[in-house]
C-alpha cells in the first residue's frame, strides 16, 4: 500500500514539474495542451507499461492479463497524479484544461524516463 503511495506522490511532482517547466516552451505548450496528443502519450504509456511487463522477471510477466494489469495500473497512478498536480496548480479546483494536460505530459515523460532506467 505505501509503494503506491509514493507512486502517486512522486507521479503528482512529476505533475507540478511538466506545468511548471514546460508551460515556459512555446512548442510544448502549442502542442500537448491538445487532448488528442495527450490521447496518443497515454496510448503510448500503456504500450510501453505492457513492454515493460514483460522485462519483469517473475513467473506470471508472460500472461497478457499481467501486462495488461501491470499497465492499466502505472496509468491509474500517473492519473491520480497529475490530477493532484494540476489540482494544486488550479487553486484548489479541478479543470479539465491546459494545467491537467501539462501535467499529464510531465508525468509520463519523467515517469517514462524513470520506468526505462528502473527496468
Amino acid at each position: 500500500m505505501i509503494d503506491i503511495i509514493i507512486s502517486i506522490l512522486l507521479y503528482c511532482v512529476f505533475g507540478l514539474l511538466g506545468i511548471h517547466v514546460f508551460s515556459k516552451i512555446k512548442e510544448i505548450n502549442r502542442i500537448f495542451t491538445k487532448q488528442q496528443n495527450i490521447i496518443y502519450l497515454v496510448i503510448f504509456f500503456f504500450i510501453f507499461g505492457m513492454y515493460l511487463a514483460q522485462k519483469n522477471p517473475s513467473l506470471h510477466s508472460s500472461s497478457l492479463v499481467f501486462q495488461i494489469a501491470f499497465s492499466v495500473g502505472n496509468l491509474i497512478a500517473v492519473f491520480a497524479g497529475s490530477s493532484i498536480a494540476a489540482f494544486f496548480a488550479n487553486k484548489s479546483k479541478f479543470k479539465i484544461n491546459k494545467n491537467l494536460y501539462l501535467s499529464l505530459f510531465g508525468s509520463i515523460s519523467c515517469g517514462t524516463i524513470l520506468l526505462f532506467i528502473a527496468f
